[in-house]
């Protein structure tokens, strides 16, 4: 209470910003004094990928198929809340003993908020029995550190429930806008993304999200043209942070829908459409990079068979080779 009474607070109320399509207006309220994109290089404040030309893509186009898809925040929900404890060894050092998924990672975040070199800083895993990339950010790390170095004695701080679901990192939110050129016999020629990252209130692992994305969205699917726009963007909300195949499986989900847009477009089978569009030997993959022990269609095949899908003898004749 002593402590408490000692604390002053002097607040000025500004208009929050949830919607990260709002903060990137040039108009919009500043979340951060760097502003409410992540700056990827200097002065670079969107991850682009470029293939080919774009333009040419559509010009060489029969239909246009466009998209919005969107994803929500996802708590991890582990068994076990949040805590940390932390104490001052024989030696002198500051000992903390938390569940992490990258002890070593954390030991050079905390040594760094605390002003402490890493060697007197000794980072106690102990065993995750989840996380789910949850545990990728300390949470209570800091706080036990700094109270143990303040009182010289034994500190422990664990989250409610309730405050791991209100306060803890979270998966951020995204949105896509998937524009596709393709012909009238389903090859996908040009593809252009737009894709926003709300990463909340601060970057942690948001803007690394954005990047795998970014190289990764297009899918296992041969595209001569490519036009991606990543940004990863600061609203008044939890911090994003890792979970699951994060930065990956969202821009998956998106593709893939999109991809069973274009078949219904074209009123072709989604089968086929994935079977002429995909990767096989020698392909260059959208950041440039030769394919090689392709499989994708012989995976196609096989996962046909179990769907109990009938395929052609024409795509079942096909080879990756």
């Amino acid at each position: 209470m002593e402590a408490l009474s000692k604390v002053k607070i002097d607040l000025e109320e500004l208009t929050p910003i949830f919607d990260p399509r709002e903060a990137m207006k040039p108009d919009s309220e500043q979340i951060r004094p760097e502003g409410n994109l992540w700056e990827f290089e200097p002065g670079m404040r969107v991850r682009q990928l470029r293939k080919g030309d774009i333009e040419k893509g559509f010009a060489q186009a029969d239909v246009i198929v466009e998209g919005d898809y969107s994803t929500c925040v996802g708590e991890h929900a582990m068994l076990e809340p949040c805590c940390s404890i932390g104490d001052i060894d024989e030696r002198g050092r500051l000992v903390i003993y938390t569940a992490s998924q990258a002890p070593s990672l954390h030991a050079t975040m905390i040594a760094g908020t605390l002003g402490l070199p890493l060697n007197k800083l000794n980072m106690v895993g102990g065993t995750v029995g989840g996380g789910f990339g949850g545990r990728n950010d300390p949470v209570a790390d800091h706080l036990v550190g700094l109270l143990a170095m303040m009182t010289q004695k034994p500190c422990k701080w664990r989250w409610t429930r309730e405050e791991e679901m209100v306060c803890s990192q979270m998966r951020g939110a995204w949105q896509f806008h998937i524009k596709d050129g393709v012909t009238k016999d389903g090859k996908i020629v040009a593809r252009q993304i737009e894709e926003i990252h709300d990463t909340g209130a601060y970057g942690g692992f948001g803007p690394y999200a954005v990047d795998k994305s970014v190289f990764t969205i297009t899918g296992p699917y041969d595209v001569p043209n490519v036009h991606i726009n990543g940004y990863c963007v600061f609203t008044n909300k939890q911090v994003a942070t890792s979970m699951r195949g994060f930065g990956i499986n969202i821009g998956q989900f998106a593709m893939e829908a999109h991809m069973d847009k274009i078949a219904e477009t074209l009123n072709m089978s989604p089968w086929e459409l994935r079977f002429k569009n995909a990767w096989k030997e020698g392909t260059l993959s959208s950041t440039q990079q030769e394919m090689h022990a392709v499989g994708l269609i012989e995976t196609l095949q096989a996962t046909a068979k179990l769907a109990g899908e009938k395929l052609s003898p024409e795509l079942l004749a096909m080879s990756s080779k």
